[in-house]
């Protein structure tokens, strides 16, 4: 009997506590919340201007470790992205070789490398440096057009290999990024280039994203003359670092920038106009001797 009088008594406090607001059942058996640090919005211009959503939640574990963990796994991913663009360019280089680079076999092999999400065009180009074939069909007005002038196609046809090239302006009037490879016939003999424009930023945003949506972190890719070719705060892409108003204006930026597209990999700070130290990571992508500069950076709290 005692120990039924003692249960019926724990169970009216329990009761009354629930009333009076003490207790909420949705917390019953849960442990202590992990802490959060709310950042606000920072306009500090420069390639990693770390621009934060107001009230944005930033896991508090975020730190030097977790930032250079974030930085290898972006670089696993868009190594990964490039390479498969890179593997998928080879492989029609070689079909074009038994096709030959025009005619419907040709624009069959090109209109396949066309399904990539980053990719826009693909085309084949003759010793000459004429286009030969190209796909999609929205294009076809720029077949015979001379891309004899690109450096990416001076270059492979110089060398015979295959280049990745800088970001330019294509004659169907994008910029993009070119994966290029020699096109040989079946008995050795050079037939051409096959050139497959893509739109980096597409490409990074699609690795990079997914990785450090909600961290408190901001990557940007810098190529060696400055251009940013992807950004968190995506006004910033295209923009080319030492000569924009922007970033001339700040010292600090210039800095840091000229630090990072002279070295493969390392780590600096500049600072916000707000004086807040910004910390920053930064390594190297490269394909066909072409490197991109990843860096990662966050505020310093």
């Amino acid at each position: 009997m005692n120990a039924l009088r003692d249960v019926t008594v724990i169970a009216i406090i329990i009761v009354s506590l629930l009333v009076s607001g003490c207790i909420n059942p949705t917390n019953i058996g849960q442990g202590p919340r992990v802490p959060v640090i709310t950042r606000e919005t920072t306009p500090a211009p420069g390639p990693l201007s770390s621009q934060i959503t107001n009230s944005q939640a930033v896991p508090a574990a975020l730190n030097d470790t977790t930032m250079k963990s974030l930085l290898t796994q972006s670089v696993n991913r868009v190594n990964h992205s490039l390479q498969s663009l890179d593997g998928n360019v080879s492989a029609a280089a070689t079909s074009l070789g038994a096709t030959g680079i025009a005619g419907p076999g040709a624009l069959g092999i090109l209109g396949n490398l066309t399904l990539s999400p980053s990719v826009v065009d693909a085309v084949t180009v003759t010793p000459e440096g004429n286009i030969a074939a190209v796909m999609p069909e929205k294009y076809q007005n720029v077949t015979g057009s001379s891309v004899a002038s690109q450096t990416h196609i001076i270059r492979s046809f110089t060398t015979g290999e295959p280049v990745l090239s800088g970001e330019f302006l294509t004659v169907e009037g994008f910029n993009a990024a070119a994966v290029v490879y020699p096109v040989h016939s079946l008995n050795g003999t050079v037939l051409g280039l096959i050139s497959v424009p893509f739109l980096p930023e597409r490409l990074l945003s699609d690795a990079i994203s997914p990785l450090i949506n909600d961290t408190g972190c901001e990557v940007t890719v810098l190529q060696t003359d400055g251009r940013i070719i992807y950004a968190t705060n995506s006004s910033q892409v295209g923009l080319m670092t030492f000569d924009n108003p922007l970033f001339t204006s700040r010292p600090d930026i210039i800095r840091f920038a000229r630090m990072v597209v002279s070295n493969e990999s390392g780590s600096g700070t500049y600072l916000t106009q707000q004086n807040r130290t910004v910390e920053n990571y930064w390594t190297t992508v490269s394909l066909h001797g072409t490197p991109w500069r990843i860096i990662i950076d966050k505020i310093r709290e």
